[in-house]
C-alpha cells in the first residue's frame, strides 16, 4: 500500500514537472526519478534504510537533464552543496555513543536530488524535507502509546526536493 501511495505521488510529481518546465526527454527522465525516490521512501519507511540504487538512479537522470539542458557544472554543484549541508547538520546535531541521527543514505538521497534542482532552492528544498518529516513522523505517531524514536528523512528529502524541482521555471528560476 505504501508502494502504491509512493508511485502515485511520483505520478503527481511527473505531471507538475510536464507542465512547469519538463519538454521531452527531460520529462521522461524526471519520472525515471521521481519513481526511483518513491521507492527508495518506501523502503526507508517501511525499513529504515535508503537504498543506493535509488540514489544513483536519481543522480543519473539529473546529470542527464543536465547534459541536455546544458548545466552540467549547476547542477553538481547544487548536489555537492546539498550533500554537505546534511553532511554538516548530521556532524552538528551528532551526539556521542548514540546512533547517528542522518545515515549516509540520507546524505547520498539530498546529493541526488540536489542535482535536480538550482543551488538557491536547496534552502527551499531542505525546509521542506523536515517540514514533510515532521508532519508525517506526527502522524505516524499519533494515537500510539510509544513514540517512535527514528523517523525516516527520505519520504521528507523526495518530497521537499520533488517540489522543489516542479515549481522552477528555467533553470536557476526562483520558487
Amino acid at each position: 500500500m505504501t508502494l502504491l501511495a509512493s508511485l502515485a505521488v511520483a505520478a503527481g510529481l511527473t505531471a507538475l514537472y510536464i507542465t512547469g518546465n519538463g519538454q521531452g526527454f527531460s520529462a521522461l527522465l524526471f519520472a525515471g526519478a521521481a519513481t526511483a525516490g518513491a521507492v527508495a521512501a518506501a523502503i526507508d519507511l517501511r525499513h529504515q534504510l535508503l537504498p543506493d540504487l535509488g540514489s544513483a538512479v536519481i543522480a543519473l537522470t539529473g546529470l542527464g537533464v543536465a547534459a541536455l539542458e546544458d548545466h552540467v557544472v549547476g547542477s553538481l554543484s547544487s548536489g555537492a552543496v546539498a550533500a554537505g549541508i546534511l553532511m554538516l547538520a548530521g556532524l552538528i546535531v551528532r551526539r556521542p555513543g548514540r546512533e547517528k541521527p542522518l545515515g549516509e543514505g540520507d546524505v547520498l538521497l539530498a546529493g541526488a536530488c540536489g542535482l535536480w534542482v538550482a543551488p538557491e532552492q536547496i534552502p527551499v528544498a531542505l525546509l521542506l524535507a523536515v517540514a514533510f518529516t515532521i508532519v508525517t513522523g506526527f502522524v505516524a505517531n499519533k494515537g500510539q502509546g510509544e513514540r517512535q524514536s527514528r523517523l525516516a528523512f527520505g519520504p521528507g528529502l523526495v518530497a521537499g526536493f520533488g517540489l522543489a524541482a516542479t515549481a522552477i521555471i528555467p533553470w536557476g528560476g526562483a520558487l
